[in-house]
């Protein structure tokens, strides 16, 4: 296939999934550095993936397709930063270290100062830049400021109240419990099995 054909190829498909002014960019990166660009399904532990070249195959990186737009894009930015990070050090960086949070923020910047983003998701984003930390889904500010774009948005664990039961998609029924430093307790009702929960996770109140 062609470059040109590629690229039209990609504009068709990527249109879904990224805002019209971020298109051109999203498109460009992957043709420029052909990339493997993978929509996969809804995966809980993560947003999206990236993966370094092989004797297999060049720079991968995968996003989930049920993503609202903003979410996926900058998914995609946040992957495109480990490629590049790849690029300049190998693997002598840490993954989500000082390198990685430099060239995140340099790819970002320009988006967020621009036109790409509605003000709430704008402002979460640029308090997200100030600590970076290494995944934007248990970011609570910015998972909220995004949430409000998803077609099913749910309760976050973090606005559910401590004895509030709810219920994690096919996982069965949790109650809630206390909130430790980074995580939230939640009593598995049908176990009494204990598990932490990001105050990120999206739940079903009971």
């Amino acid at each position: 296939m062609s470059e040109s054909a590629l690229h039209q190829r990609l504009t068709s498909t990527l249109s879904a999934y990224v805002p019209e002014a971020v298109l051109g960019f999203v498109v460009d990166e992957i043709v420029q550095r052909k990339i493997i660009l993978t929509i996969t399904q809804k995966r809980q532990s993560l947003y999206g993936d990236y993966r370094a070249p092989d004797f297999k195959a060049g720079h991968r990186i995968s996003v989930n397709g049920d993503l609202n737009r903003f979410a996926f894009f900058i998914t995609f930015v946040h992957e495109l930063a480990h490629l590049q990070v790849w690029m300049q050090h190998r693997h002598r960086a840490v993954a989500h270290g000082i390198e990685w949070k430099q060239i995140y923020r340099q790819l970002m910047q320009p988006f967020i100062v621009g036109n790409v983003f509605p003000d709430d998701i704008s402002n979460a984003l640029k308090n997200y830049m100030h600590k970076t930390g290494a995944s934007s889904c248990n970011d609570v500010l910015l998972s909220k400021a995004l949430a409000v774009y998803d077609k099913h948005a749910g309760t976050f664990v973090s606005d559910l109240m401590p004895g509030d039961v709810f219920e994690y998609e096919n996982k069965g029924e949790f109650k809630r419990g206390e909130k430790l430093r980074k995580r939230i307790k939640c009593l598995e009702l049908k176990t009494n099995r204990i598990y932490l929960f990001s105050p990120a996770t999206v739940v079903k109140k009971k």
